[in-house]
């Protein structure tokens, strides 16, 4: 199965709860967002979620694969700058 592919114009399309989302879910960190914003991420093909259980919970992580953290971090080299806080 091939890659989607992503484009500035992904990114440009988010909304501010997704992209905040996916600039922590990058970095490693838990998105702490809506699961309505993270399952729409996993479907665009932007996370992947990876659920395991503890005792009687299911956790659900996220994270992101290799070819849209490089083109994420590529459309932030762009969109921020060093002075700005992410």
């Amino acid at each position: 199965m091939s890659e989607p592919e992503i484009t500035s114009e992904t990114f440009n399309r988010l909304t501010e709860k997704q992209r905040a989302a996916l600039g922590l879910i990058a970095i490693g960190r838990p998105a702490g967002a809506a699961r309505a914003t993270l399952d729409s991420l996993v479907q665009r093909g932007l996370i992947e979620r990876d659920d395991r259980r503890e005792g009687m919970f299911v956790i659900h992580d996220y994270s992101m694969p290799l070819h849209v953290h490089i083109s994420w971090c590529q459309w932030c080299s762009e969109h921020y700058s060093e002075d700005e806080d992410a």
